[in-house]
């Protein structure tokens, strides 16, 4: 057989590309009409009749000659114009039936697995955008996710919710749904379990999210989305930032907000937010607590309960140790506080440090030392969120943290030693037995050798206690009731030795005392120290009587108004400076002592005794209360918070008159402590500040006891 060479204008007439165009043109144009009416079409779409099968067939199979039929069909649909108004509903609505057109469309060009799911991705690309072109987008939806939310009838918004899902517009439905979400999650808990510390709310939280929310939530969004857990997580991040807001409030009720602690420390566990609790807290405590408004006592009250309510949250201690440096920082800053520090550990009966006391009756934690960790078969090393200098002992010992507010535990030695030296002063019956205890209790936990000084006051006064008795004993004379403490001067702090005139039975009692003293101890002598001591007296005034326990020079001054002479009642300062011998400046704090307490009365510069209420009333006090210990007590009580501004004034303006300083007061207090005491109660503080030594007056002006 022969085969014949190939024809070239044979072949061409049958395969020339002008005769095979022409029909792909023509299935184009076919489906492309067809995809147009279907789009149009009100109802459902039928099967396309023969005709658009064929063509559809013949563009498949020959797509490589001309355009592609996922093209052709992204091409008409891009152009297809989506009626709709601005309606939300009605955009749903819209997008949902042209979904269903284009699902039945596809399926009846029988593309392969890449090109519908091209074209899905092209199509939801058009249909995303006409749902977010609706102007009143977030509000609508908002509106439907909370009605479905409060459990109303929500049909309507369920098939939008659906139509949106459709188009794969379901990870903004559940974005914008945890937002909703998180925000009634947190008001709910801020209206519901807001400021209430007292009880646990996690369990009613958990049942109100299973029983009540979640039914709900998973009506909007697909369940596998967002799964229990992960809103049980939600809950833990809403609670624990609302507590963070009420940090301070719940440290400061400490008393009643244990399960609360517990909880938040449960919260902690789960969400990261540690940090953020450090620096908000310490934020509120900057702007609450660590400020000139606040007095010492509060502050240290304060930071006793931080250290109490943070060891719950981490009894590692290192979110303690975080918080509670500001604070120490601060009460470094403060005058007062080893003073306070101290009388607070000594006294029991400390209004708002009484727990010190307590506190220093408990044995101090064991100090960890590294032989110690090699040792522990359970060790393990501090957190690494911990700062580099933390120490866990120094900070969850209550004791041991406020030691360390210092550099050196020799200012609070010193300061013991002090105060305890004039309480061993004040004993009128030489039982100690209560302070020796108490100095037991400060060697354990500053050392045996720190307080040898108070082991020789103790020993003074005990043996003050056999000499007095001897004295009495061999001379009957000397009244019973005049008693001495015979000290070590080396030893003993340095007391002030004032000088004025006793009376004279007093000073003549004083003297056989003292030659006793020579004839029970020939090889020692003693020099009395006339401001030092306590004298009780009982004065009438207005037909009562009122007991005093006051200091010599007190009741030196007072004796002279007592006087049978009725001329005598009444003195000028100077005069009565000069009969007692006394400085001008010690009589003034002993005169407005016995003003303050309602005894003695000013009239320029003549002093006199209170005999009837209307002299009382005219020339004393505008304050009707004022003779009520208990009165002046709260008043001194209100007024320390002024303290700190008092204490600035002075030292910049140097002494200063009692008319300028509460104009002062008036203008520098912040509104947030506003100052609203009057001039006598400033007045009278002042004085009180003056018995405590803070302050000494010059004529009219007060200035800092240096």
């Amino acid at each position: 057989m022969s085969l014949r060479p190939l024809d070239r204008s044979a072949f061409l007439s049958v395969f020339q590309s002008e005769n095979v165009l022409p029909d792909l043109q023509q299935d184009w144009e076919l489906v492309k009409e067809w995809i147009n009416q279907s789009l149009e079409c009100q109802g459902s779409i039928k099967d396309p009749p023969l005709r658009i099968r064929t063509s559809l067939r013949s563009l498949n199979n020959q797509h490589s000659s001309g355009p592609h039929l996922r093209e052709l069909f992204l091409r008409v649909f891009r152009r297809y114009p989506i009626v709709v108004d601005g309606s939300l509903y009605n955009r749903l609505r819209a997008v949902k039936a042209v979904k269903r057109k284009v699902v039945e469309i596809v399926r009846c060009m029988n593309l392969d697995e890449n090109d519908r799911s091209a074209v899905e991705r092209a199509t939801n690309a058009v249909l995303q955008r006409t749902i977010r072109e609706c102007p009143t987008l977030e509000k609508d939806l908002e509106s439907m996710i909370l009605i479905v939310l409060n459990g109303q009838d929500s049909y309507e918004e369920e098939r939008a919710f659906k139509a949106m899902k459709l188009i794969h517009m379901g990870d903004y439905l559940g974005e914008l749904t945890v937002q909703l979400i998180r925000a009634k999650l947190a008001s709910y808990i801020n209206i519901t379990y807001g400021g209430k510390w007292n009880h646990y709310v996690l369990p009613e939280l958990r049942s109100w999210l299973y029983e009540w929310l979640l039914p709900r939530i998973y009506r909007i969004i697909d369940p596998n989305s967002f799964r229990a857990d992960s809103w049980i997580q939600v809950i833990y991040d809403e609670l624990i930032t609302i507590r963070i807001n009420e940090s301070f409030d719940i440290v400061e009720n400490f008393d009643i907000a244990e399960p609360c602690l517990e909880e938040m420390k449960n919260c902690l566990t789960h969400t990261h937010v540690r940090e953020h609790l450090v620096s908000y807290f310490t934020k509120l405590c900057q702007e609450r607590l660590l400020h000139a408004g606040i007095n010492t006592s509060t502050i240290i009250s304060f930071y006793l309960l931080v250290i109490k309510a943070f060891l719950k949250l981490d009894p590692r201690g290192v979110l303690l140790d975080k918080v509670c440096r500001p604070i120490k920082h601060y009460l470094r800053d403060r005058d007062d506080t080893v003073k306070r520090i101290v009388k607070a550990l000594l006294d029991e009966n400390s209004n708002e440090l009484g727990q010190l006391s307590k506190e220093l009756s408990k044995p101090p934690l064991a100090e960890t030392h590294f032989i110690h960790d090699l040792r522990d078969l359970h060790w393990v090393p501090d957190p690494s969120e911990a700062l580099p200098d933390f120490k866990k002992n120094k900070i969850s010992d209550i004791i041991e943290s406020l030691i360390s507010i210092f550099d050196s535990k020799h200012v609070f030695v010193n300061e013991f030693v002090s105060i305890i030296s004039l309480q061993l002063l004040d004993l009128t019956s030489y039982d100690f037995a209560d302070i020796s205890h108490k100095i037991d209790l400060l060697k354990v936990r500053f050392g045996e050798n720190e307080f040898n000084s108070l082991n020789v006051m103790i020993k003074d006064v005990n043996d003050s206690k056999i000499i007095d008795r001897k004295i009495h004993k061999n001379c009957p004379t000397i009244p019973e009731n005049l008693h001495s403490s015979i000290i070590s001067h080396l030893f003993w702090p340095q007391l002030e030795k004032d000088r004025f005139l006793l009376p004279l039975e007093v000073s003549n009692s004083m003297e056989n005392y003292v030659k006793e003293f020579s004839t029970v101890k020939p090889e020692r002598s003693i020099e009395p120290i006339h401001s030092q001591g306590r004298v009780t007296l009982s004065i009438d005034v207005n037909d009562q009587t009122r007991s005093f326990t006051v200091t010599p020079d007190k009741a030196a001054v007072i004796l002279k108004f007592s006087a049978d002479d009725s001329s005598r009642i009444s003195w000028e300062i100077e005069k009565l400076s000069e009969e007692l011998q006394m400085d001008i400046a010690l009589l003034q704090k002993n005169l407005q002592f016995w003003r303050q307490k309602n005894i003695l009365q000013q009239s320029g510069s003549v002093w006199s005794s209170v005999t009837s209420m209307e002299e009382q009333e005219s020339g004393v006090s505008e304050d009707t209360n004022a003779h009520d210990h208990n009165d002046q007590e709260e008043l001194a009580e209100t007024m320390q918070k002024y303290w700190p501004f008092i204490v600035g004034m002075l030292t910049n303006l140097g002494p200063t008159a009692l008319s300028q300083m509460h104009s002062f007061l008036k203008m520098l207090v912040p509104q947030e402590t506003p100052y609203n005491a009057t001039e006598k109660q400033l007045e009278l503080y002042l004085h009180s500040c003056i018995e405590e030594e803070k302050l000494e007056v010059n004529g009219d002006k007060y200035k800092l006891k240096k």
